[in-house]
C-alpha cells in the first residue's frame, strides 16, 4: 500500500512533514483521480481566513508534493481543469481498497468469502482517518462519513460471523463497538444475538434496555421497529439464529455519480435523513437528478441493506414500479394486484436501512403505493412537478431547486473546459450568466464550444446573446435535444397557449387581470393555466396573483407564441390604457 489516509495519512518510503502539503496532499489521496479546484483547497486548508497570497501558496505546496512523488511509477500529480488531480491506481490508496473490498464483501455468494473480504477491509484501518492533518476547513461531516463506512463494514462482518455463529473473540468486538456507538440500533442488535446464542438472554435483555434508555433520555425516541422485534423474540423464548445462509442480496442500483458535480452546497446541507420521504422539485433542467444521485452516493453507506432506483417518467404505473422494486430486491412475486404488491413490497423492506430514489415522479398518485411502511428506510424523490400531496398524506420535506449559483456556473464551465476557460474569463462569466444558472445549459454550451475547438468562448456568447437563436446555439445533447419543449409540450394546452401570450410581452412579470385582457379569456381559464404552469414550475408567483416568467422559459418558449393573428389583436389590447391600470393594480 502506497498511501495510507485511514488512520495517520502515511506515503511508503517517504517521510512527511507536518506543513500544509502533507494536507494538500491528504486532500489530493481523498479525491484521487479527480480534480480538486484551487478554490477548495483554499477553503480546506485556511477555512474563512485565507492569506493573501493563497493561491501562490497553493501552488507551492503543490510543488512540493509533486517533487516528492516524482519517482513514484503510475502516480503523477496534473494541473488540470482550474485546479489539481492526483493520478494514482485506485487499489494504492487504503481508502479505495478499502471500498473496493467492501463492495466484493457485499457480491460475494458465501459466508467465509465475505468474511474474508471484510477482515482485510477493516484491517487496513490504523485509527480516525486523516488523524493528524490539519485542515481546518474540512466539515467534521467528512470524517464522520468515513468512519460510518468502517462501522457499516464492520456490522456486515458481525452479521456473516453470526450467521456462523457467535464465538468469545466476536462478542469482545461488538461489545466495543456498541461502547463506541451506543445509538446504533444494528450493533446493539448484533451484540443482543451475540449473547443469545452464547445462551445469555439476560444479558441480551439488560443490551437493549441500555439502549432504549439512551435513546430515550438522550434523544427522545423509542427503538425502531426490528429491535423491539428481536428484543421481544429474546424475551418469549422464541429467539431462533439465523441459519447459515449466502449474504441476502443488497441492491447498489443507484446511477453513476458526475465526476465533476459542483456547487449546490446548501442543497445538499438541506438534505438531511429523516423519517418522511425527501422531494426535489424544480423545473426541467435545474440538474435534479443530479443533485439526488449525488446526495445518495453520499449518504449510501448510511443504508447497508442497499440503494433502489427506479426511472418514473413516461407512463410508468405504480404497479410496474413496484415489479422493479420487488425484482431488484430478489423477490420473484407472483401476479398480483397494486394493492398486494405494495404490501409484499413493505413487508419485504420491513425493518431494513434502505435508500430507495423515485426519480421524475409525475403524481403523487404514482409515488404513494411505493413508500415503505418502515421509518428505517429514506426515500428521495425527484419531480418537475410540486406534489403537493406528498407533504399532505405522508410528512414530506420538499426542496425546490433553482438555478445554480453565477460563481458555480463559472466554476463548472471552468472543470469542463479546463485551460481554455482560463483564457478568457470575461467570457466565461459573460457566458454563465447566458445560461440562465441551468446546469443542462452550461454542459450544453461546453459541449458546443468541445465540438467546434477553433472557437473563442466569445463567439458562442455571441450567439446566446440573440435570444431567436439561443436553444439551437446551445445543441444540446441528445438526450436533451428539446430543451424545455418537451415539457412544454406535455402542458395541458390552456398553460401552454397561456405561455405562449406570456412570451409576447417583454416584461416578465404579468398579474390575472392583465393577463384575462391580454388572453380575450374568462379570467377562470386564466387561473387555471396559471396553476397549471405554477405546479409545473414554469412560473414563480412573486405576490398574490401576479407571476413571473423566467427568462429560460421565455427563450425556450419562443416556438409555442400564437400565430400572427392572434398575436397582433393580444398586443392591440395590451396597448389600451385600461390593460396598464389592471396590470398596476394587479401588482400592488
Amino acid at each position: 500500500m502506497d498511501f495510507r489516509v485511514l488512520g495517520p495519512v502515511l506515503v511508503r518510503d517517504l517521510v512527511l512533514g507536518a506543513g500544509k502539503h502533507r494536507a494538500v496532499l491528504a486532500v489530493l489521496l481523498l479525491e484521487a483521480n479527480r480534480a480538486v479546484r484551487i478554490e477548495r483547497l483554499v477553503d480546506l486548508l485556511w477555512a474563512d481566513q485565507p492569506p493573501e497570497r493563497a493561491r501562490n501558496l497553493v501552488s507551492g505546496y503543490v510543488s512540493k508534493v509533486r517533487k516528492a512523488l516524482a519517482d513514484r511509477t503510475g502516480v503523477r500529480l496534473e494541473t488540470w481543469r482550474g485546479g489539481y488531480r492526483l493520478v494514482v491506481p485506485p487499489d494504492s490508496v487504503d481508502l479505495y481498497r478499502f471500498r473496493r473490498l467492501v463492495q466484493q464483501a457485499r457480491q460475494a455468494t458465501g459466508d467465509n468469502a465475505v468474511i474474508a473480504a471484510l477482515s482485510e477491509a477493516l484491517a487496513l484501518w490504523s485509527g480516525p482517518a486523516l488523524a493528524d492533518v490539519d485542515l481546518p476547513g474540512l466539515a467534521p461531516s467528512v470524517t464522520e462519513a468515513l468512519e460510518q463506512e468502517r462501522v457499516a463494514a464492520f456490522e456486515d462482518l458481525v452479521d456473516a460471523r453470526l450467521r456462523i455463529g457467535a464465538d468469545t473473540d466476536l462478542l469482545c468486538r461488538i461489545r466495543e463497538a456498541v461502547d463506541a456507538h451506543p445509538f446504533r440500533e444494528r450493533l446493539v442488535g448484533q451484540l443482543m444475538t451475540a449473547l443469545a446464542q452464547c445462551g445469555r438472554p439476560a444479558e441480551a435483555l439488560a443490551a437493549y434496555r441500555r439502549c432504549a434508555d439512551a435513546l430515550r433520555d438522550e434523544l427522545g425516541v423509542a427503538p425502531g421497529t426490528a429491535l423491539r422485534a428481536l428484543e421481544r423474540a429474546v424475551r418469549t423464548d422464541a429467539f431462533a439464529p439465523p441459519a447459515t445462509t449466502t449474504p441476502r442480496l443488497r441492491p447498489a442500483q443507484l446511477p453513476a455519480d458526475l465526476a465533476d458535480f459542483t456547487g449546490r452546497d446548501a442543497e445538499l446541507a438541506a438534505l438531511i435523513p429523516c423519517e418522511g420521504p425527501l422531494l426535489i422539485t424544480g423545473m426541467p433542467g435545474t440538474g435534479k437528478t443530479a443533485l439526488a444521485v449525488h446526495w445518495a452516493h453520499r449518504m449510501r453507506e448510511r443504508f447497508p441493506d442497499g440503494q433502489l432506483h427506479v426511472d418514473l417518467r413516461g407512463a410508468v404505473t405504480p404497479r410496474q414500479a413496484l415489479l422493479r422494486l420487488l425484482d431488484g430486491l430478489g423477490v420473484r412475486p407472483e401476479q398480483g394486484d397494486e394493492r398486494a404488491l405494495a404490501a409484499r413490497f413493505r413487508s419485504t423492506v420491513d425493518g431494513k436501512r434502505l435508500l430507495l430514489l423515485l426519480d421524475g415522479a409525475t403524481s403523487t398518485a404514482q409515488v404513494l403505493p411505493l413508500l415503505p411502511g418502515s421509518p428505517s428506510c429514506q426515500v428521495l424523490i425527484t419531480s418537475a412537478r410540486r406534489l403537493d400531496g406528498l407533504a399532505l398524506r405522508c410528512g414530506a420535506k420538499s426542496l425546490r431547486l433553482g438555478g445554480l449559483r453565477s460563481a458555480d456556473s463559472v466554476a463548472l464551465l471552468q472543470s469542463v473546459l479546463g485551460e481554455r476557460a482560463l483564457r478568457d474569463p470575461v467570457s466565461v462569466r459573460r457566458l454563465a450568466t447566458l445560461c440562465c444558472g441551468l446546469p443542462v445549459a452550461v454542459r450544453a454550451a461546453a459541449v458546443r464550444l468541445a465540438a467546434h475547438p477553433t472557437w473563442p468562448v466569445s463567439h458562442l456568447v455571441d450567439l446566446l446573446a440573440d435570444e431567436e437563436r439561443w436553444a439551437s446555439s446551445l445543441a444540446l445533447p441528445e438526450d436533451d435535444a428539446s430543451f424545455l419543449a418537451s415539457a412544454i409540450q406535455e402542458l395541458p394546452d390552456g398553460a401552454r397557449s397561456l405561455l405562449g401570450f406570456f412570451g409576447l410581452l417583454p416584461r416578465e412579470e404579468l398579474g390575472v387581470s392583465a393577463l384575462t385582457t391580454l388572453t380575450h379569456r374568462p379570467q377562470r381559464w386564466v387561473e387555471e393555466a396559471l396553476a397549471a404552469l405554477h405546479d409545473a414550475h414554469f412560473l414563480l408567483e412573486t405576490v398574490p396573483g401576479v407571476y413571473r416568467l423566467p427568462t429560460v422559459v421565455r427563450l425556450c418558449a419562443r416556438p409555442f407564441l400564437p400565430g400572427r393573428e392572434v398575436a397582433e389583436e393580444a398586443l392591440e389590447r395590451w396597448r389600451y390604457p385600461g390593460v396598464v391600470r389592471l396590470f398596476a393594480v394587479d401588482s400592488a
